[in-house]
């Protein structure tokens, strides 16, 4: 625990000082690419914040809003939406480490008792041909088809919570109408104002009828309720709100005072108004049961005392736990701009560029008025996190800026050990 405090003092002393820090990285490519997303009448603010070998740096553009002018800080609040569902995964593993908790549990098994979990019943499924008349006086035409029924000699499959972790539980994105439908994959439309939430009964109560649609543990199903699901059953496990957890286990620990889903009368002031992905004027949303997956507000400082801790290789406790939460656990057809992808525990993995073949950590987020990125390159020791009041994505944009700082890293490195040749002449 002594060495978690010296972390935390030393995060702590590192953020204050990065205002005074030379602003030369945001030159050139990085800085047309932060200019050109403001300038668009629709998109309001965004602040970017870097880490390279040790260094940081933060930069914001833009305007907060019509009757706010000036850009945001290192200290300005934004909603994250499912960038919040790295911590949920992180509490996982973390509990894991300590002793805590079983993460190949059934989930079913940590539910309440008054409460059934659905299971994944396996099928087995064959080709059928049905003879169809298309037309009177013409000739039957076969059809194919696949016909499937419970395999009658296979056991039910319970999903665990490294199923959820991963979004291989079979869970389906969301559990009613208007609820928060973000995917890391896809654009975002919503069009509800208000999103239907619920305390976290009503919550366990609306997964009895949830279907499992996949066999658990196989297929990449991004799933918001079964990110919270597993922040939800976490906090039951210990006893708290999913909040007083988060706080006790990771924000504490890392100084990530302004990271948390209910803000006080303080932290409002720096809470920058949202905007919708047409420029309109958006409000904050208030999650009960979801706010594990989906409720969190941040600043650009707290989640780079987050990145901080990622990178760091030597720290004998947080080291084995973030590396394990970075791992690459599961394949998905789909990729992320053109980028081969694979599910850890909360975060997904992509391959940078064909040029560099560099896996890079990251999670997105986004609701009705805002957009975020955070990523992150070990090996290089580059970590990136971008913020934005408007919800039109950062995402290529957050790729780009990894792939300019690495390349930077790269000529700094070939530069130096050119000097050093020549000056052994």
């Amino acid at each position: 625990m002594q060495c978690i405090k010296k972390i935390g003092l030393l995060l702590f002393g590192i953020l204050l000082l990065m205002p005074a820090q030379s602003q030369e990285i945001f030159t050139g490519e990085l800085d047309k690419l932060a200019r050109k997303y403001v300038k668009k009448k629709k998109n309001k603010a965004l602040i970017i914040g870097v880490i390279i070998n040790g260094n940081y740096y933060v930069k914001g553009y833009g305007e907060l809003g019509k009757n706010q002018p000036q850009a945001p800080t290192a200290q300005t609040l934004f909603e994250i939406g499912t960038l919040s569902s790295v911590f949920p995964a992180t509490l996982m593993v973390q509990m894991a480490y300590e002793g805590d908790l079983n993460t190949a549990i059934p989930i079913r098994q940590l539910l309440p008792e008054s409460l059934t979990f659905p299971a994944f019943q396996p099928q087995i499924c064959t080709e059928v041909v049905i003879n169809l008349n298309q037309r009177e006086g013409y000739p039957l035409y076969p059809k194919r088809a696949i016909s499937c029924k419970d395999d009658p000699l296979a056991s039910p499959v319970d999903p665990t919570l490294c199923d959820l972790a991963t979004h291989s539980s079979g869970l389906p994105n969301q559990l009613g109408k208007q609820q928060y439908a973000w995917h890391p994959f896809y654009s975002m439309n919503f069009k509800a104002e208000r999103i239907n939430d619920w305390e976290k009964l009503q919550f366990y109560n609306r997964l009895e009828q949830a279907p499992i649609m996949d066999h658990p543990g196989i297929k990449y199903r991004f799933s918001t309720a079964g990110i919270a699901l597993l922040g939800q059953l976490l906090a039951d496990q210990k006893g708290l709100s999913y909040a007083d957890l988060l706080r006790s286990r990771i924000t504490e620990r890392l100084n990530m005072p302004q990271t948390r889903a209910e803000l006080n009368r303080e932290q409002k002031v720096h809470l920058a108004p949202g905007h919708t992905a047409k420029g309109k004027p958006a409000c904050c949303w208030s999650f009960d049961a979801l706010e594990p997956a989906v409720g969190l507000k941040s600043s650009t400082a707290d989640l780079l005392s987050f990145l901080v801790a990622n990178l760091n290789t030597k720290d004998p406790y947080w080291s084995p736990i973030f590396e394990q939460t970075h791992q690459p656990y599961l394949g998905m057809r789909r990729q992320k701009l053109g980028k081969p992808t694979w599910a850890g525990y909360g975060w997904l993995s992509s391959t940078l560029s064909k040029e560099s073949n560099l896996p890079v950590v990251w999670m997105n987020g986004g609701t009705r008025g805002y957009s975020s990125f955070m990523g992150l390159q070990k090996d290089k020791q580059v970590a990136v996190v971008v913020l934005s009041n408007s919800a039109n994505s950062v995402d290529e944009m957050s790729f780009k800026i990894l792939e300019i700082l690495i390349d930077r890293e790269r000529l700094l490195m070939e530069t130096a050990a050119i000097d050093k040749d020549q000056s052994s002449f």
